[in-house]
């Protein structure tokens, strides 16, 4: 069953581009557009810079700024505490990324990266409010979604962490310093880093060509259900779909289950870039399912408590 089920995907999928050519080219036009106008302005310059951080004297200082806070919150190690923060504030799949390198230079040990993977690697707060709250959920009251989309993740965060501070993992790898080797530093972050980027793009249009085909076996009466199934495939798609419902409880709940997921395609592009680790990527969709229930728990007890102050968007 484990094997004929990919081959029944892959072959579903092969099929619809030989007999919808047309829709297929509308589906990959539309990918490559966010792919463009999204995804590579606001994640490339993160993974760039961040990169360059790791791998030069600057993680040290970042690890003394940020390290005791992190560490006593969380339990972890000074070197994880760089992972958290750009794992909040990048976006997709930037944590993930910063995770795997630290691993593999031996700063992070495969425990605590399992960990750490588990609550910071989300969607980043700019495309969170101005893509997710904004547009997709319609509502201008952006603080009370904030805290159930992320206070989730950082709750799930303190009630799985470490019983005790994890020691700090030692490297054997020097820091590179020199004026001389910092330009061919640069070009290797930024050839990466776009590696990194095509990926993100091919896993970006495969799924909305499956976003669509979606689309078009469903019903019309069944828009709703189209909606949910393609937010909780690519994420970004699946939020102009669910743009277009009317207002209510039930849109606002999908929008919020959506952000705190992520959606199968950054799961997959979560994979591709913990590939060369031990890390789980089994554990960690566990770990996001979790993590999406706390936010739409978080959602309803507020709609429960506070029902006098609606932030279910206009209407």
């Amino acid at each position: 069953m484990k094997k004929f089920l990919p081959l029944f995907i892959f072959g579903t999928l092969f099929i619809f581009l030989l007999v919808f050519p047309t829709q297929t080219l509308e589906a990959s036009k539309k990918g490559l557009v966010l792919w463009l106008d999204v995804l590579l302005p606001t994640l490339l310059p993160f993974l760039i810079t961040s990169q360059l951080i790791m791998k030069t004297q600057l993680i040290e200082y970042a690890n003394i700024l940020f390290g005791p806070f992190f560490s006593s919150l969380f339990h972890c190690s000074k070197n994880g505490a760089f992972c958290i923060l750009c794992g909040f504030l990048c976006g997709y799949p930037v944590g993930a990324r910063l995770i795997a390198l630290q691993i593999q230079e031996k700063k992070l040990s495969i425990e605590e990266g399992q960990y750490l993977l588990s609550f910071c690697n989300n969607v980043s707060p700019m495309f969170c409010i101005s893509y997710g709250i904004i547009y997709g959920i319609g509502s201008s009251a952006v603080l009370p979604y904030l805290l159930m989309i992320y206070g989730s993740s950082l709750f799930f965060g303190l009630i799985t962490r470490p019983d005790k501070t994890v020691d700090v993992v030692s490297s054997t790898k020097k820091q590179t310093s020199s004026t001389e080797n910092i330009f061919q530093l640069i070009d290797v972050c930024i050839i990466d880093s776009f590696l990194i980027m095509i990926k993100l793009c091919g896993y970006l249009i495969l799924f909305t060509i499956i976003s669509k085909g979606i689309g078009m076996i469903l019903p019309q009466k069944m828009v709703y259900t189209s909606s949910l199934i393609n937010s909780f495939l690519e994420i970004t798609g699946g939020l102009s779909s669910l743009s277009a419902l009317s207002y209510g409880t039930l849109r606002t709940a999908s929008c919020i289950g959506a952000l705190s997921f992520g959606g199968l395609c950054c799961i997959f592009q979560t994979n591709s870039v913990i590939a060369d680790t031990r890390l789980s990527i089994g554990k960690y969709i566990l770990h996001k399912v979790m993590i999406t229930l706390l936010a739409l728990l978080f959602f309803f007890l507020w709609n429960f408590f506070f029902h006098f102050f609606p932030i279910n968007g206009r209407g």
